[in-house]
């Protein structure tokens, strides 16, 4: 949800399972700021219920942390697009975007306004940071290791949510570089 919000504005947001064919598929867009709002709630709740660790077999699963630092980010981007929920940026009153506005691109950010979201974005950001659990490395360029059968940038205490590839075996063999070894050359297309 928090991507497809981030690069379509409001979107469709199912909060019941269905067990059946729905009548009709008219799904209404979410206001952004009611789905910030879902998306706060359920990552506090699971900041307070997480564990801070898990054994070494269980690397890679969801931590108090990684929620935290997730949390962190929602709350600043929140904040960030704080002035651009009025209609001059193509907000309607029920929170809905005008596509008609040539400044609802700008509306798009607005996800709420909460006075307390600088602060809220400190704490959670703060307990990431004072964890002892995560630091930063000392060279950055050793979170993308990529010498053959060297897997030792999984481990590194950066990463606060690893994106478990490999973890030393050949499945899905590229570890945490996967995502920069995988970017389309867009600026290079030809349009035909």
């Amino acid at each position: 949800f928090y991507s497809m919000s981030t690069i379509l504005g409001d979107i469709p947001v199912s909060t019941e399972s269905i067990t059946s064919m729905p009548g009709n598929f008219h799904y209404p867009r979410v206001p952004s700021e009611q789905l910030y709002k879902m998306l706060i709630s359920d990552l506090r709740y699971a900041v307070e219920n997480l564990p801070e660790s898990y054994s070494e077999s269980e690397f890679g699963r969801i931590t108090k942390y990684a929620a935290a630092h997730f949390l962190s980010k929602l709350y600043l981007q929140r904040a960030q697009g704080a002035d651009y929920g009025t209609a001059a940026y193509g907000r309607n009153a029920d929170g809905s975007i005008d596509t008609n506005n040539p400044n609802s691109y700008l509306g798009m950010l607005y996800k709420g306004n909460v006075a307390t979201d600088l602060d809220s974005c400190i704490h959670y950001s703060s307990m990431v940071i004072n964890s002892g659990k995560h630091t930063l490395e000392p060279n950055y360029s050793d979170i993308f290791k990529c010498g053959v059968g060297d897997w030792s940038n999984e481990g590194s205490k950066e990463v606060i949510l690893p994106a478990l590839f490999a973890q030393g075996t050949d499945n899905y063999r590229y570890g945490v570089r996967i995502c920069c070894m995988m970017i389309g050359n867009y600026t290079n297309t030809m349009h035909g």
